[in-house]
């Protein structure tokens, strides 16, 4: 990997090796030679999925300040916005941007957000509602959110540890805590 844009060449816009390249290694050391080994998801994996579900429409227009995996997603609100119409606002504003991690589906009051990857990576994105310092919430806007589907099934990287040969790597990012694979890479 020579530039940050070479993730999405090579893994998808948005994946989560795609994420690793442009987020970790190259914005924090553009100059440090990077090395990275696709792995496709596990045959019987799941996709984690969550749920926005909007209680209240907004009574003053305004910026929804969300976040999903410390990402910004503004989501514009007009006064008297049903919950169906901010919930397609915002599916909407989710899959205009394709580096985030999940793309969305919105029905009635209700958004539902799945991850792009299958595995239990997906059961740690973040998301929120005014994260940053002068966030605001519009007034009457109401929303909760759920995990609605655990991901489940990491692929196994006994192959891709194996690729890694002799040559000593000075930082290795591995996304997998599950089962023997942490064990595996930590033995290498």
């Amino acid at each position: 990997i020579t530039a940050a844009p070479d993730g999405v060449a090579l893994f998808g816009q948005g994946s989560m090796l795609d994420r690793m390249v442009r987020r970790a290694a190259l914005m924090n050391a553009g100059a440090t030679k990077t090395y990275a080994i696709a792995l496709p998801d596990a045959a019987g994996g799941v996709k984690a999925t969550y749920t926005l579900t909007f209680t209240a429409g907004p009574t003053v227009a305004g910026s929804l300040p969300l976040y999903i995996a410390g990402q910004s997603v503004p989501v514009g609100v007009n006064a008297g916005d049903s919950v169906a119409t901010v919930a397609t606002e915002v599916a909407a504003a989710v899959n205009a941007d394709n580096d985030l991690p999940v793309t969305a589906v919105a029905a009635g009051s209700v958004v539902t957000l799945t991850c792009k990857w299958k595995g239990l990576t997906g059961n740690a994105i973040d998301i929120r509602l005014a994260y940053e310092t002068g966030d605001v919430i519009p007034t009457g806007l109401a929303m909760t959110t759920a995990a609605a589907i655990a991901g489940a099934g990491d692929p196994d990287p006994t192959a891709a540890i194996a690729a890694l040969g002799d040559h000593q790597y000075n930082f290795v990012a591995f996304p997998w805590s599950s089962g023997t694979a942490l064990g595996d890479i930590i033995t290498e």
